[in-house]
């Protein structure tokens, strides 16, 4: 087993330094995928064939789709037809990202509407980051202007976009999105992005959602001003607990108290100022609150800490007689068995229950959900998913009755703990859907809750599902003013105005375009009065001048920026700190995002605090044997060359390699200067070409690792990944 490993990194040295082309081209024997393109315009059909898509698409991206088993499927999406191009049977190639090349076309005007490529590990052999976000922009401006050149003159680039949830993994494109501007106004939803790999330029990503339409002459809109002022008078602030987030994303488990705006809707007519739904339907007179109820926090509780969930598997026997006690409480008698299960991970949550069903389906549709940690019965689904034409016989509101006496019949000590939130949700069944939000010292808590629809014709309970997870919370504080906290919320708001355009149940449009304000989305810290969340709180701008413009590492620093990982002041040369390196190195081997793997580690770093905002770094890096769970971490101290060398190889798995008696080449100058029980590892990772030596080759393995040089290591390190992230790549070819 171990010479295996050893040629698997013999074979790696030999290919890190043998040529390799970018990307594949087609032999002068082999059949040419591309014939000449077929204009969309000269298609008289009222649909264009699968092989005019096909033609289109691929005379577009000719060096991506050359030689790929690609497919064309018709498909129609809110009462347009489209072409979906994927690869069919993508033999010998892995599935990194989804698919490695797809798209669609319009499939009445031949127009692409999207374009995806997620390069491959062998698309970055002998790549190296050349691009920064100016020069990548740069040609996504040629690539919109050639390709779109009447739509580019109504575009507007847009950087200053809310930052949206943290990236597991590092980004190897930029992306930048532009949104149609129609006389100075923004139109919803019509927008383009393109994507430009920061290694080779090529575009890899491209979407554009545009519609025809014809904007009104509104002469009596209300402003800006006015609108913010009615607004803060007509919605309510509703207190309620939010989860805390750590800097990747993952839920910590602690509680936040916040204030967020009680109302549902979120968009308001800049014409009348009516409450409108996404699709641009009224709501009604009244400002549709998310909660009808007032809520009382109840301040300066007793601090809650129900025991956490178990982490192993409930015998399987509990489980089914769990199940069979929940069918003769419903009325059947007859044997059961265990008919699938299913669960989800996410945000630092991962959930797994198992499903019941009774043998003999003739006697009866319902499955039973059972827990897979704790045993205990989640819920049921009775559903018959045969009758889609239901007329209801009776209104939303007294089907909400029939869903609250379920709470009482299946949970009645949680009927008190319970508040319901206001969806307003019936399906195209005529099956109406309730939600019942976990009520934690009064004020909602919406990570749980009892979720129950019904049948609108009978009033029958088609399914049922509880939400309902331990929770740990310390007592609640004196919370802030909530008028304080409108008033800041308000002043802060710059409301602009956008069109949408109306559309029916099916989200087909209806040809009307409507003057609209978005209602902005922000929570509050209710102890602290600090800003948690904000819809129009923008990122750090992308095109700030990049202080390092003519640095060596410009290209590898600009791609970091992109990625969130730069502060706002980065000196290329200055030493970073292990924290800092620690968040890079694992985002770049963490290709296929794993959620939640991370979650089950109990971290024993002495000094890293239970709430560090870097927590799950910490985690994914214990759990993928990058660093030990022991110790001191020392996050703030900087990092050697040849320490960098140790989590590199620890990255990538070698650590058993490593570690072999035999001496592994350190062919520098000064590796003399090497500790003895790290020459291996520097061995290893310049073999693998992620560090190397300077001009005078000397590798300096006791320099402390600065922002440049990190930068251009995870340059060379995420296209690695993946292939074989983590561990996983031991015993492989590495190239």
């Amino acid at each position: 087993m171990m010479m295996k490993k050893v040629f698997a990194v013999l074979l790696a040295f030999a290919v890190q330094f043998t040529i390799w082309p970018a990307l594949s081209t087609a032999s002068g024997e082999e059949l040419k995928i591309v014939p000449e393109p077929v204009s969309a315009i000269t298609v008289n059909s009222k649909t264009i064939s699968s092989q005019q898509a096909m033609e289109i698409f691929c005379s577009t991206f000719p060096e991506i789709t050359a030689n790929r088993n690609l497919v064309a499927e018709l498909d129609e999406y809110a009462g347009n037809s489209l072409w979906r191009i994927y690869e069919a049977d993508p033999i010998g190639l892995h599935s990194y990202r989804g698919q490695q090349v797809g798209g669609q076309i319009d499939a009445a005007t031949g127009e692409i509407q999207s374009f995806n490529y997620n390069p491959g590990p062998d698309y970055y052999q002998c790549q190296r980051v050349t691009l920064t976000r100016e020069q990548a922009k740069a040609l996504a401006l040629k690539f919109l202007q050639e390709k779109q050149p009447v739509k580019y003159e109504q575009l507007l680039l847009r950087d200053d976009l809310p930052a949206s949830i943290p990236s597991r993994y590092l980004n190897l494109s930029y992306t930048f999105n532009w949104q149609r501007q129609v006389n100075g106004t923004a139109i919803d939803y019509d927008s383009i992005s393109v994507g430009v790999n920061a290694y080779t330029g090529q575009i890899t990503q491209y979407h554009c959602n545009w519609h025809e339409l014809e904007l009104p002459v509104e002469k009596n809109l209300i402003s800006p001003q006015l609108m913010a002022q009615q607004l803060q008078e007509q919605i309510d602030l509703l207190p309620c607990y939010t989860e805390e987030l750590d800097s990747m994303g993952q839920r910590t488990g602690r509680m936040v108290p916040s204030y967020r705006l009680n109302i549902s809707a979120q968009l308001v007519d800049a014409r009348t100022g009516q409450f409108l739904d996404y699709l641009g339907r009224q709501l009604g007179d009244t400002v549709p609150r998310l909660y009808e109820q007032d809520f009382v926090p109840l301040l300066n509780a007793p601090a809650i800490n129900q025991t956490p969930q178990p982490q192993n598997y409930v015998d399987p026997e509990a489980a089914l007689q769990a199940a069979r006690n929940f069918f003769s409480q419903m009325g059947y008698n007859g044997p059961i068995r265990k008919s699938g299960s299913g669960g989800s991970s996410g945000g630092g949550i991962k959930e797994e229950h198992w499903s019941y069903s009774l043998q003999n389906p003739n006697e009866g549709r319902l499955r039973v959900e059972v827990n897979a940690y704790t045993g205990e019965v989640i819920g049921f689904n009775d559903e018959d998913y045969s009758n889609t034409l239901i007329e209801p016989v009776m209104s939303y509101a007294q089907g909400r009755d029939l869903a609250l006496a379920a709470i009482e019949k299946y949970d009645p000590d949680k009927v008190e703990q319970v508040a319901f939130c206001q969806s307003n949700w019936e399906d195209d069944r005529g099956y109406y859907h309730y939600q019942f939000v976990r009520l934690v010292n009064g004020i909602p808590y919406n990570r749980d809750s009892i979720n129950i629809t019904l049948d609108g014709s009978t009033g029958k309970v088609a399914s049922y599902l509880k939400q309902w997870r331990p929770v740990q919370c310390e007592a609640l504080p004196p919370l802030q003013d909530p008028q304080l906290i409108k008033n800041k919320l308000w002043s802060t708001q710059n409301l602009q105005l956008s069109y949408i355009l109306a559309r029916d149940d099916q989200y087909v449009p209806l040809g009307e375009s409507i003057p609209v304000y978005i209602i902005p989305y922000t929570e509050f810290n209710a102890v602290s009065g600090e800003a948690l969340i904000s819809s129009q709180a923008p990122q750090p701008g992308q095109d700030e001048a990049e202080p390092w413009k003519d640095h060596w590492a410009a290209p590898s620093l600009s791609l970091l920026k992109s990625n969130g990982l730069t502060p706002e002041s980065t000196a290329p040369d200055e030493a970073m700190t292990r924290r800092e390196i620690l968040k890079i190195l694992v985002l770049a081997t963490n290709p296929r995002d794993y959620y939640g793997d991370e979650q089950k580690i109990e971290l024993a770093l002495a000094d890293i605090a239970p709430d560090d905002p870097d927590l799950s770094i910490f985690k994914l890096a214990i759990q993928r044997n990058i660093i030990a769970n022991t110790g001191e971490f020392r996050p703030d101290e900087a990092l050697s060359r040849e320490e960098l060398a140790i989590w590199l190889v620890n990255s990538l798995g070698l650590q058993e390699i490593a570690r072999i008696p035999n001496r592994i080449d350190t062919p520098f100058r000064d590796a003399g200067q090497i500790a003895a029980h790290k020459s291996n590892y520097l061995g290893l990772v310049f073999g693998l070409g992620l560090l190397t030596p300077d001009s005078k080759g000397n590798i300096r393995p006791q320099e402390k690792v600065s922002w440049a040089q990190m930068a251009s290591v995870a340059g060379r390190l995420a296209p690695r990944a993946l292939a074989y992230p983590g561990p996983s790549i031991i015993g492989r070819t590495l190239w």
